[in-house]
Parts: structure tokens; C-alpha cells; sequence
């Protein structure tokens, strides 16, 4: 077996996904273009689907190891996720327009998380004394919005001005949770600073 085997597999499943719909992909056609048993595919992946949910977290992972630097703020990584959807219309209609939509909304608000974690990193965040229930209000409120405003951005077929719209999500975003924090007190010694 090759030690390429992960990684051809998934070379062959994207190339696929710009292709077709998720729904037509099949295991026999995977190896087969692949050039491996089935027996091969089973022993990494109990499915077609189980395969789908490790390549969309194995992507976002990649994306945010590429573009999650200190020098990036939440605006910029949004702005820069949609700009990779819509380099990728293909790959987003196909894996979104299937069967398995259920499953992938699922995996896409999960994965929300990730920006809502880093606003609630944030130091406005850390600063201040707020109750961890409340915290988790707060950082669902803000990946329910992000989910919302990306399920709307594909409904539109991804022509929305994406730096405008961001901007405009953002700024909505860091006002509300400006006034939802301005209720909770600083703690000892904590200086004020940016939200996002």
C-alpha cells in the first residue's frame, strides 16, 4: 500500500466533487480512478459518507492552519473562506446540492465554532467577568449568524459583495456584542481593547 494512499484518495474524491454531485459518487468509481482495492478504501473509511465528513474537516482544518495567523482578524478569515468557495463553485454546489445536505449543514454549523472560538479568545472577551453560561449564549448567538449568513451566501448562488457584506455582518456582530459585554464588569487590572 502506498504511503500516498490518505492523500491520493482524497486528490481523487475532490477531482470527483468537481465533477459531480456527491450523491453520484460511488466507491467502485473512487478506487477505481484511484488505482486501489475496495479493500483498500474500507480499511481507511467505513463509507462514501465517512469519507466526505474527514475531507470537509480535513479542509477546514488546512484552511484555517493556512489562513489563521495573529496578523488576520475574524473579518478577514470570513472574507477569505467565501473568496475560496466562490474559486470552488464546483466542489461547493456538488457536496451542497446532495442527499447528504442534512449532514453537511450539520458539519458547517459545528465548524462555526472555530470563528466563534476565536471571538470569544478575543481579549474584550477574556477581560471581562461573564458568567461561562452567558459565554456560551454570546458565542452561539455569533456562530448561529455566521451559519446563517454563509447557508444565505450559497442560497445566492455566491454573488453577494463579499468585502461589503462581511463588513457589514462584522460591524453588526461587534456592535451587539459590544453592548452584550458593556453588562459584565472588567476584571482587576484588565485594560480595555479591540473587539474583533
Amino acid at each position: 500500500m502506498s504511503k500516498n494512499t490518505l492523500a491520493d484518495i482524497s486528490a481523487t474524491f475532490t477531482q470527483m466533487l468537481r465533477e459531480m454531485s456527491f450523491d453520484r459518487i460511488t466507491v467502485s468509481e473512487l478506487v477505481r480512478r484511484c488505482g486501489i482495492s475496495p479493500n483498500t478504501f474500507y480499511y481507511h473509511y467505513g463509507s462514501i459518507h465517512e469519507l466526505l465528513v474527514v475531507w470537509l474537516s480535513d479542509g477546514v482544518k488546512n484552511f484555517v492552519a493556512k489562513y489563521h495567523t495573529e496578523d488576520k482578524d475574524v473579518r478577514t478569515i470570513i472574507k477569505e473562506l467565501l473568496y475560496f468557495c466562490r474559486s470552488n463553485p464546483n466542489i461547493i454546489y456538488n457536496t451542497f446540492n446532495s442527499q447528504s445536505r442534512e449532514a453537511l449543514e450539520r458539519f458547517a454549523f459545528c465548524q462555526s465554532d472555530i470563528v466563534s472560538q476565536m471571538m470569544s479568545d478575543s481579549p474584550d472577551f477574556k477581560k471581562r467577568d461573564i458568567p461561562p453560561e452567558k459565554l456560551r449564549s454570546i458565542t452561539r448567538v455569533c456562530k448561529c449568524s455566521l451559519f446563517g449568513y454563509f447557508l444565505e451566501f450559497v442560497w445566492n448562488r455566491m454573488n453577494d459583495d463579499i468585502d461589503k457584506s462581511v463588513d457589514n455582518l462584522v460591524d453588526t456582530l461587534e456592535s451587539l456584542l459590544r453592548t452584550e459585554l458593556s453588562k459584565y464588569p472588567v476584571k482587576a487590572h484588565e485594560p480595555e481593547s479591540p473587539l474583533l
